[in-house]
C-alpha cells in the first residue's frame, strides 16, 4: 500500500528552516567560545577565562586528550562550585545563595586582615568626628558597649585578668602608685585607726560594702538582667547557614 506525504505549508517550511538555522548558530557560537577558551588557556595550569573583572582560577586538567576546567563546566551546568547545588542568579552566577554569602564573608575577612591599620584609623576618625558633632550614633555605640559589658561579666573579667599581666598594665599601676602614693598611704593610716569612712554600694542602694567589691550582688544581678533583656530586644540572632561541602579554594576532584 502506497503512502502519501502531505506537503508542508509555507509557514511550516519557514519554521523548520528557522529552527535549523537557530541550532546551527548555537553550535557555531559554542565552538567559537571553546576556541577562544583554548586560546587563553594554552600552556596554563590555572584557568584564565574571564568571569567579569576576574579570572576563573579553576585547575586545568586533561581527559581523553581534551583540556577542561571543572569550575567552567559547573558554571555552564548552572551548579555551585562549592556544594554542587543550583546557582542563585543568572547564567554568570558561580555559587548558590548560602555559598555566595560565605565567600563574601571570607573576602571581607581577607580585606580586613590586609588593611587592618587603615580600617582602625578610619574608625578612630569617624568616632572622633561623631563625638565632636554630638552625633547620636556615637552615644548609641557607647551605650551598646556598656550593655555588652554588663551582660558578659565573665568575658570582661577574663580580659582584665589577661590584660593585667601585660607590661602596659604593670607600667600603669606603677605610675598610679607613684602619683597617688600619698593618698593611698593616708587611706591605710585611717584604716588602721578605724576612722575610714565606710563605702556604699555604687548601685545607690545604700548597702555598706566590705572588701574590694564596688556593688552588692543584688545590684549586679539587676544590672545583668536589664542588659540581657535590652540586648535581646535590640540584637536579632544571626541565621546559621550550612557550610560548603568543599573548601573555597577547591580546584576540582582529586
Amino acid at each position: 500500500m502506497a503512502t502519501t506525504t502531505v506537503p508542508l505549508r509555507p509557514r511550516e517550511v519557514m519554521d523548520k528552516r528557522g529552527k535549523a538555522h537557530t541550532e546551527y548558530n548555537r553550535n557555531y557560537a559554542r565552538e567559537k567560545r571553546y576556541e577562544d577558551w583554548l586560546r587563553v588557556n594554552v600552556g596554563q595550569t590555572i584557568c584564565q577565562w574571564k568571569n567579569g573583572p576576574h579570572i576563573c582560577g579553576g585547575l586545568l586538567t586533561k581527559k581523553r586528550g581534551h583540556l577542561r576546567c571543572v569550575w567552567c563546566m559547573l558554571k555552564h551546568a548552572g551548579l555551585c562550585r562549592d556544594c554542587l547545588a543550583p546557582v542563585d542568579g543568572g547564567p554568570n552566577a558561580l555559587r548558590c545563595a548560602d555559598c555566595t554569602r560565605l565567600a563574601r564573608n571570607a573576602a571581607n575577612d581577607r580585606y580586613k586582615r590586609r588593611n587592618l591599620d587603615e580600617i582602625l584609623e578610619a574608625h578612630r576618625e569617624r568616632n572622633a568626628r561623631w563625638k565632636r558633632q554630638g552625633d547620636p550614633r556615637y552615644t548609641a555605640k557607647l551605650e551598646y558597649k556598656r550593655l555588652w559589658r554588663d551582660a558578659n561579666p565573665d568575658k570582661v573579667r577574663a580580659y582584665k585578668t589577661k590584660d593585667s599581666k601585660s607590661q602596659r598594665a604593670k607600667d600603669y599601676q606603677a605610675a598610679r602608685r607613684e602619683r597617688d602614693g600619698e593618698k593611698l598611704a593616708m587611706r591605710e593610716r585611717l584604716k588602721k585607726r578605724g576612722k575610714l569612712r565606710p563605702r556604699k554600694c555604687l548601685g545607690k542602694c545604700g548597702t555598706i560594702m566590705i572588701g574590694r567589691a564596688k556593688k552588692c550582688r543584688a545590684c549586679k544581678l539587676g544590672k545583668w538582667l536589664n542588659a540581657v533583656e535590652t540586648l535581646g530586644r535590640r540584637v536579632q540572632p544571626k541565621s546559621r547557614y550550612r557550610e560548603p561541602r568543599f573548601a573555597l579554594d577547591w580546584h576540582g576532584w582529586g
